[in-house]
């Protein structure tokens, strides 16, 4: 998984691309799933490293099994932290009973 993980660069442009949709009320869902899975992908480069096996690695079945498991909750902590972080953000559109400009926004 570590080569799928973003760069500095890019995540800001993936969380620019998301302000730019909210502000725009064009974001559909509960959360966005490109920065749902940058989320997940980063935190599963830290379980692998602090577990020191991954995917690519021979692995016994009980190391498959903790790996898989560990994984599927990855991925639901970062659908949770992804939707809570569009709530915040959706909340910052407005402010003192109007709608911001985008550079406010952001």
């Amino acid at each position: 998984m570590a080569k799928d993980a973003l760069t500095d660069k890019q995540w800001n442009a993936l969380v620019e691309r998301l302000a730019h949709r909210l502000w725009q009320k064009r974001h559909k869902g509960l959360i966005d799933p490109a920065t749902t899975r940058a989320h997940a992908q980063k935190l599963m480069e830290a379980v692998q490293q602090g577990l020191g096996y991954g995917y690519a690695d021979d692995l016994s079945p009980r190391q498959a099994q903790t790996l898989t498991e560990l994984q599927r909750n990855v991925y639901h902590f970062s659908g949770a932290k992804n939707w809570h972080q569009l709530r915040e953000m959706s909340a910052l559109l407005t402010g003192e009973g109007k709608a911001r400009s985008f550079n406010e926004f952001l």
